[in-house]
C-alpha cells in the first residue's frame, strides 16, 4: 500500500466535511483540528455549520490556540491539553 493514510491538507475543505443542520447549537468535542486535513476542515464547518461550543482537545495547546485564532471563534472554542494515548489525560480531560 502506498501513500499511507495521512490526510493531505490540499484534499479536505469545508465542503467535503459539512457541519450537518443538526449540530446548529450544539456541544462538540473535537480532537485533531490541529493538523492540516479532515481535523481542520471540520473545525472550519462546526463553526460555519452554528456550533455553539467546541472542546478542542489537543496535545499543543499552542497549536490548538493558534487552530482556534485563526476562526475568530472568540469564546466559542475551548481548548483542553491533552494526549489522548495517556489514560489520565483523557481522564482529566473529562473532567474539564
Amino acid at each position: 500500500m502506498s501513500g499511507g493514510c495521512s490526510p493531505r491538507a490540499d484534499k479536505y475543505n469545508t465542503a467535503d466535511v459539512a457541519a450537518p443542520t443538526a449540530l446548529t447549537g450544539a456541544t462538540v468535542v473535537l480532537t485533531g483540528a490541529t493538523s492540516p486535513g479532515i481535523g481542520a476542515a471540520l473545525l472550519e464547518g462546526l463553526l460555519a455549520g452554528g456550533a455553539a461550543k467546541i472542546f478542542m482537545l489537543a496535545r499543543t495547546v499552542s497549536k490548538a490556540e493558534a487552530a482556534a485564532a485563526k476562526y475568530g471563534a472568540g469564546d466559542r472554542i475551548e481548548v483542553i491539553k491533552a494526549d489522548l494515548s495517556k489514560l489520565a489525560d483523557v481522564e482529566k480531560a473529562s473532567q474539564e
